[in-house]
């Protein structure tokens, strides 16, 4: 075999040999590509399925958070909302007692809170009918959950008694209100959030842990000796409970420091009180508008505030005279059967 066809032989086995070597090194690189794709797209399942089990047990745990949702009533916060009813109480000429669920308070026909829980009425707030519990353990989200009720109505003369829960609704403390006396085709007892921004914000406080007791008897003495001495001296002939018309509703009452209107349940520090002798002697009751604000918030006296004016009317029931206002209505000490 001559030296042509020898090296023509070599040069096709060598082509053979590297035709076969690049088709080796293909298959192998294919299946290398092929595993490597499986395995990210198991990795990525496992990295959804991961993500999935960790969504699911926050939520799981959140469930079980808002399940497990305690809601706290000490002592010294009961005993600080004791204290505060009854000097909110008596400023407002009224006195009020606590009701628990063991002890309910008969609401004209109503026990609360136990009718309230036992669904004797059902409770509606905003057109809507609302659950309510008693303070346990597990509190649900939506639900009003009563710390404690008081009302006056033990104490109240007339048909307008009051009866307060103080409750916690969504983290957020909520004094709920009713006065209603009376049935009504949905048996539901409708409340609403109290108006009153001396309570919310003193149960805000009691739950917030920063209550400060009210002036004690002897402060407010200090204050009242603030006063000129002729308001002093119409003070003690007038102040007292003022009812209105025939059937004695509650109206207004005046003490050493404030006038308050029971109707709107409003307090007006009293500056001073000037009488003038005409036909009748007539009391001028002006009043603190910057306390006011302090009390009810900027804006809260509305445009130019007036002060009280009554005229003395004598021979009546009460303290053998009457109050009469710029429209005729008179007032009295006692209730007019």
């Amino acid at each position: 075999m001559n030296n042509f066809v020898r090296k023509g032989i070599v040069g096709l086995s060598l082509v053979l040999l590297l035709s076969a070597c690049s088709n080796g090194n293909t298959t192998s690189s294919n299946s290398s590509s092929v595993k490597d794709k499986k395995t990210v797209s198991e990795t990525t399942k496992t990295s959804k399925t991961e993500t999935s089990q960790s969504s699911t047990q926050k939520q799981t745990e959140k469930t079980k958070q808002t399940d497990d949702k305690k809601v706290s009533w000490t002592e010294k916060q009961a005993s600080d909302l004791k204290q505060f009813m009854s000097s909110w109480g008596s400023t407002m000429g009224q006195a009020y007692k606590e009701y628990n669920k063991e002890s309910s308070v008969n609401f004209y026909g109503l026990s609360i809170p136990s009718g309230l829980l036992e669904g004797q009425m059902h409770p509606k707030i905003n057109n809507e009918f609302v659950e309510m519990s008693w303070l346990e353990a597990n509190q649900k989200e939506d639900s009003y959950t009563i710390l404690t009720v008081y009302s006056d109505i033990e104490t109240t003369l007339s048909v307008g008694g009051h009866c307060y829960l103080f409750t916690v609704h969504k983290d957020r403390p909520v004094v709920l209100v009713t006065m209603q006396n009376q049935g009504n085709a949905e048996n539901a007892i409708v409340f609403k959030e109290t108006e009153n921004q001396e309570l919310k914000k003193g149960f805000n406080q009691i739950i917030e842990g920063t209550f400060v007791p009210q002036q004690n008897q002897s402060e407010e003495q200090v204050s009242h000796q603030d006063l000129d001495a002729a308001t002093r001296k119409t003070i003690e002939l007038l102040k007292g409970t003022y009812y209105k018309g025939v059937k004695g509703e509650p109206a207004f009452t005046i003490d050493d420091m404030y006038y308050t209107d029971l109707v709107m349940n409003k307090k007006y520090k009293i500056a001073s009180i000037a009488s003038t002798e005409e036909e009748q002697t007539v009391y001028t009751i002006a009043w603190d508008t910057t306390d006011f604000e302090q009390r009810y918030g900027a804006g809260s006296i509305g445009p130019g505030p007036q002060p009280f004016i009554y005229k003395l009317v004598v021979g009546i029931q009460g303290k053998n005279f009457a109050l009469e206002d710029l429209s005729g209505q008179t007032y009295t000490q006692t209730r007019m059967e």
